[in-house]
C-alpha cells in the first residue's frame, strides 16, 4: 500500500491554501490510521504511557524519596573522601570531610565517627596541628574506645603526642582511661605513649614522673610486643637521671640483645651502644667504650658521633694509663676520619681542633699548625661576614623583616649563613621554629586568600545555574525536562492528527478564517521548534551536546598541562643550578651569594606561575565537573512553545463549531488531550517541588558560605595582626639564635688561635728546655774538665 495515499487524498479535499500544512503533518502522527480496526490514537496511547512511566520515575526516585535519597548522597560523599584518603590525597581528602562533617544530617549518621578521625588525620599528614588535635579529641570525645573496629588507639596516640607538641594535656587521663584493663594496664602501644608523655613532664615530683614513666614502659617490656627496644632504652635514661649506671647499663645491654623488627628498632639499638659506651667512659673503662661505639654502624646517622667520642675516648686512656703516642695516633685517625666523612657537620669543627691538639701531642708541629690555620680560614670569613649584618642593624627586628621581605617572605638561610654552617642553625630548636612559623604565616595568608577566592566562585554560582551545584536533583530536573519535551511532542503531534481530520470536514461560514488561524499559529509554533532544535531535548541529545563542549574543556586541559611541564623545567634547571652551587668549591661566597638572591627572584616568578597554572586548571576542573551537570538553559523558548501550542489547541476548538465531527473519535482526542493536561501538571508539580528543593539547598548553603566569609575576613584580620606581631617576635629570637651561632664561629676560631699559641709556647719550651739542657750539660762538661786538670792546674811549689 502506498504510504502517502491518505496524504494525497486529504490533500485534494481541502482548499488549496491548506495543502502545504497538511502535508507538513507527521506520518507518525497518522500511524495505525490505514490499518483496519486499530484506532489513529493508539499510538499516541503508548506513548503517552511511556511518558507517565518516567514520570513515576522522577515523582518516586527524585521527589517523594528527596530525604533518603540526600542520606544516600552523603554516604556517595563519604565514600569519595574515604577513597583520597586510603590513596594519601590528604589535601583533597581533608576539604570533603571538612564538608561532610559541617553537613547536621551527617553528623547523626554513623559514618560521622570515622569521617572525624580521617579528618583529623589528614590534617595531621598535612601538618595542620592545631586543627588535627581539635578533630581528634572531637573524635576520642564520641567514646568509641570499645567500639569494633574503631581507631580509638590510633587517635589517642596523636593526641598524646600533639598534646605533648603544644604542652596542653588535658582530656589524656580521661581518654586513656577508656582504654585501660581491669587490672589497670593499658594496650601497649598506648603504654609507651603514655610513658613518653608522663617522661617529659616537668610537673610532677621527681619520685613521682620516675615511678609512673617506669611503670608504663615496664608493662610494654612485659608485653613483648611492640615499643619494646624503646620502652627498654627510656628505663634505661631513667635510671641514668637517678643516677644508677649499673641499672641503665643493663637496660641499654637489654636494648642490644633484642632482635630488631624494624628500622627503628635498629636506630634505638645505636643511640643504646652510644650510651652504654657513655656509662663505661664515665666510669673509665675506657677500652670497653671504645668497643661499643665501633658496633654503630658506618652508614648509621650516629656515626659521626660515635668516631668523634672514639677519639675522645682513646685521648682520656692516653691520659689514665700513660699509653700515650699509640692512643693518641688513633684518636688522630678517629678524628681525620670524622673530618673527611662529615666535614659540615656539627662535630666537624670540634673534630679539626681536636686534631691539631692531638698533632701537637704527637709533636708534629707544622701539622698542628695547619689544623689550627684551617679551623681560622674556614670560620673568621663566616664571623666576620655575620658580625657585620648582625651590627647593621640596631633593632633587630627591623633587621630580619627586611630580611624576610628579600627571602620571598620566608626565611632563607644561605642569605645569613655559608652552606657549611647551615646544619648549625636549623638544628637549634628557635631557628628551626622561626623558619617552620614564618612559612605557616604565609602558608595561612594564601589558604585564607584561596578560600574567599573558592567562596566568591561558589556564591557566583548560587546567584546563576543553582541546580548545577546539586548533581542529584539536576538528574531529576533533567528527567523532568525529558518528559516535559515528550509531552510537547506528543501534543503538537496530536493537533496535527485533530486539524488532519477537522480541515476536509470545515465548511460554511468562517471556516476559511478558522483554518488560516489554525494555517498561521502552526507556522508561529513551527518558527519556535527551529529555535529548539540546537538546544538538546533529551539525555542522549544533551549527552552529545556535553561531548562537544567536553571536547574543548580537554583541549585546554592539554594546554595547560604543557604549560605545567614547561614551569616544571624551570624549576628542574632551578634545582641543577643550585646544586651546582654547593657542588662548586671555586666560587667565592660573595658570588655565591648573587647567585643565591638570583635563584630566589627566580624562584618566586616560577612558584607564582605555578601557583597560576594550578588555579586554571582547577578552574578547568570546575567546568568540567559542570558540563556533567548542566544543561543549556532553553526555558524561555520551552514557555513559549506551550503557549504556541496552547494558542493552536483553542483554535482546533474554533474549528469544530465549522465542521462535521460524526464518525471522528474527538472525545478520544479530547480524552487523550486532558491524560496529557494531567501528565503535564504532574510534571510541573516535580519541576516545582525539585526547583524549590534546590533553591531551599542553594540558600542554606549560601548563608552557610556567607558565614564562612565573614568568619575567613575576622581570620584574615587577625592573621594580619598575628603576623605582625610574631614576625616581631621572630626578628628578636631569630637575632638572639644567629648570636649563638656567631659565638659558635668566635669559639672555634679561638680554640684555634689557642693552639697556635700552644704550638709557639710548646716550641718555646723545648727549646728552653734544649737550651736548658745544654747549658748543664756544658756546665758539667766544665767541671769534669775542671777537675780533669785539677792537678795540672795547681801551682807549682
Amino acid at each position: 500500500m502506498n504510504r502517502h495515499a491518505p496524504m494525497k487524498r486529504l490533500a485534494a479535499a481541502i482548499p488549496a491554501a491548506l495543502a502545504s500544512a497538511l502535508l507538513c503533518v507527521p506520518v507518525s502522527a497518522l500511524a495505525g490510521a490505514g490499518n483496519p480496526g486499530q484506532s489513529p490514537l493508539a499510538g499516541f496511547q503508548d506513548k503517552c504511557a511511556s511518558l507517565e512511566d518516567s514520570l513515576l520515575v522522577v515523582e518516586r526516585l527524585y521527589v517523594d524519596r528527596m530525604d533518603g535519597n540526600e542520606a544516600d548522597a552523603l554516604k556517595k560523599r563519604f565514600s569519595d573522601a574515604e577513597l583520597q584518603f586510603l590513596l594519601q590525597n590528604y589535601e583533597q581528602a581533608g576539604v570533603l570531610f571538612y564538608d561532610l562533617i559541617g553537613n547536621k544530617g551527617f553528623l547523626r549518621m554513623p559514618e560521622s565517627s570515622e569521617a572525624l578521625y580521617m579528618l583529623a588525620e589528614s590534617l595531621y599528614q598535612q601538618q595542620s596541628f592545631h586543627g588535627a588535635r581539635l578533630y581528634f579529641r572531637e573524635y576520642l570525645a564520641k567514646g568509641q574506645g570499645k567500639a569494633a573496629g574503631s581507631h580509638y588507639s590510633e587517635a589517642l596516640l596523636r593526641y598524646i603526642d600533639l598534646s605533648a607538641r603544644f604542652s596542653d594535656f588535658s582530656g589524656i587521663e580521661k581518654f586513656t582511661g577508656q582504654l585501660r584493663r581491669g587490672d589497670g594496664t593499658l594496650p601497649p602501644e598506648v603504654a609507651y605513649a603514655y610513658g613518653k608523655w608522663i617522661f617529659g613532664r616537668k610537673d610532677l615530683p621527681e619520685n613521682e614522673r620516675q615511678r609512673l614513666a617506669g611503670e608504663h614502659f615496664s608493662s610494654v617490656v612485659r608485653s613483648g610486643r611492640e615499643f619494646v627496644h624503646q620502652a627498654l632504652y627510656f628505663t634505661g635514661v631513667l635510671a641514668v637521671q637517678r643516677g644508677d649506671l649499673q641499672a641503665a647499663a643493663e637496660s641499654f645491654r637489654k636494648v642490644i640483645a633484642q632482635p630488631p623488627k624494624s628500622p627503628t628498632d635498629r636506630l634505638v639499638q645505636e643511640q643504646a651502644q652510644l650510651s652504654l659506651g657513655r656509662i663505661h667512659m664515665e666510669e673509665g673503662h675506657f677500652s670497653e667504650a671504645i668497643d661499643r661505639y665501633q658496633n654503630v654502624d658506618y652508614r648509621s646517622d650516629a656515626f659521626v658521633e660515635a668516631l668523634y667520642e672514639i677519639a675522645w675516648a682513646h685521648v682520656r686512656r692516653a691520659r689514665a694509663d700513660g699509653s700515650g703516642n699509640d692512643d693518641y695516633r688513633k684518636a688522630l685517625q678517629a678524628a681525620e676520619r670524622l673530618v673527611a666523612t662529615a666535614p659540615d657537620s656539627l662535630l666537624a669543627p670540634d673534630a679539626m681542633v681536636l686534631q691539631g691538639h692531638l698533632y701537637l701531642l704527637l709533636e708534629k708541629f707544622d701539622e698542628a699548625g695547619a689544623a689550627y690555620q684551617s679551623v681560622i680560614d674556614k670560620f673568621r670569613p663566616a664571623h666576620d661576614g655575620l658580625a657585620q649584618k648582625l651590627g647593621a642593624h640596631s633593632d633587630p627586628v627591623e633587621f630580619f623583616q627586611s630580611a624576610i621581605q628579600s627571602s620571598s617572605k620566608t626565611f632563607d638561610l644561605e642569605l645569613f649563613l655559608p652552606r657549611f654552617a647551615i646544619p648549625w642553625a636549623t638544628t637549634q630548636r628557635e631557628i628551626a621554629e622561626a623558619v617552620r612559623i614564618t612559612s605557616d604565616i604565609d602558608t595561612t595568608h594564601a589558604a585564607i586568600a584561596e578560600s574567599l577566592e573558592t567562596a566568591e566562585r561558589m556564591l557566583e554560582q548560587l546567584d546563576g545555574d543553582r541546580s548545577s551545584l546539586f548533581p542529584f536533583f539536576q538528574k531529576g530536573f533533567s528527567l523532568a525536562d525529558d518528559v516535559d519535551s515528550g509531552l510537547a511532542e506528543l501534543d503538537r503531534d496530536l493537533i496535527a492528527l485533530e486539524t488532519g481530520m477537522l480541515a476536509p470536514r470545515a465548511s460554511g461560514p468562517g471556516a476559511q478564517a478558522a483554518l488560516s488561524k489554525v494555517e498561521a499559529l502552526r507556522q508561529k509554533r513551527q518558527a519556535i521548534e527551529e529555535e529548539l532544535k540546537s538546544s538538546p531535548k533529551t539525555q542522549a541529545e544533551h549527552a552529545r551536546w556535553r561531548q562537544s563542549l567536553s571536547g574543548r574543556v580537554r583541549a585546554l586541559e592539554q594546554s595547560a598541562h604543557r604549560v605545567a611541564l614547561e614551569a616544571e623545567s624551570l624549576f628542574a634547571i632551578q634545582a641543577a643550578i643550585e646544586k651546582l652551587l654547593r657542588d662548586t668549591k671555586e666560587l667565592s661566597e660573595a658570588d655565591r651569594k648573587d647567585f643565591t638572591r638570583q635563584l630566589i627572584s627566580e624562584r618566586a616568578v616560577a612558584e607564582g606561575m605555578r601557583e597560576t597554572i594550578a588555579r586554571k586548571k582547577r578552574e578547568i576542573a570546575e567546568q568540567r565537573v559542570k558540563l556533567d551537570m548542566l544543561r543549556p538553559d532553553d526555558s524561555a523558548l520551552r514557555t513559549r512553545y506551550a503557549a504556541a501550542l496552547k494558542e493552536e489547541r483553542q483554535a482546533l476548538e474554533a474549528l469544530r463549531r465549522h465542521a462535521d465531527t460524526s464518525g471522528l473519535p474527538l472525545a478520544e482526542v479530547d480524552a487523550l488531550k486532558r491524560r496529557l493536561d494531567d501528565l503535564r501538571t504532574r510534571t510541573l508539580r516535580a519541576r516545582t517541588l525539585l526547583r524549590e528543593r534546590i533553591d531551599r539547598e542553594a540558600d542554606e548553603a549560601k548563608q552557610q558560605i556567607l558565614r564562612e566569609v565573614a568568619q575567613l575576613d575576622k581570620y584574615q584580620g587577625r592573621s594580619r595582626s598575628n603576623a605582625s606581631q610574631t614576625r616581631g617576635l621572630i626578628g628578636s629570637i631569630a637575632f638572639q639564635s644567629f648570636r649563638k651561632v656567631l659565638r659558635r664561629f668566635y669559639d672555634a676560631m679561638i680554640k684555634a688561635e689557642v693552639g697556635l699559641i700552644d704550638i709557639a709556647w710548646t716550641r718555646k719550651q723545648m727549646q728552653t728546655e734544649k737550651i736548658q739542657k745544654l747549658s748543664s750539660q756544658k756546665e758539667g762538661e766544665l767541671r769534669d774538665l775542671k777537675q780533669d786538670f785539677s792537678e795540672s792546674l795547681k801551682p807549682a811549689n
